[in-house]
C-alpha cells in the first residue's frame, strides 16, 4: 500500500497529523535513497545533466473511481452529472 493511500486513509478519518514514509533504499554502491527527497541524491551525484522532477498522481488500488462513488451514493450524489 502506498503512503499516498495510508495518508489519504488517515486524513479521512481524521488523522491529519499522521504522517508515513517509506525511509530511505540503499543501493549498491552504499548510497542512500530517500524516496521523499529525491534531489538530494541526484544533487550528491558526480555526473550531473539536466533533469526536472514531476509529481505524477496515480490511483490507489481498491480505491472506487467517481463513478462508483457516484452509484453508490445514489440519485442525491453530488458527483452526478445532473448536480454540476
Amino acid at each position: 500500500m502506498s503512503s499516498q493511500c495510508l495518508s489519504t486513509a488517515a486524513r479521512e478519518l481524521g488523522l491529519l497529523d499522521m504522517k508515513y514514509t517509506c525511509g530511505y533504499i540503499e543501493l549498491f554502491d552504499g548510497t542512500q535513497f530517500e524516496a521523499e527527497d529525491p534531489l538530494v541524491y541526484l544533487n550528491d551525484l558526480a555526473i550531473k545533466r539536466d533533469c526536472s522532477v514531476v509529481e505524477v498522481i496515480t490511483s490507489c488500488p481498491n480505491q472506487p473511481s467517481l463513478s462508483q462513488l457516484d452509484i453508490k451514493l445514489g440519485e442525491s450524489s453530488l458527483l452526478s452529472p445532473d448536480s454540476v
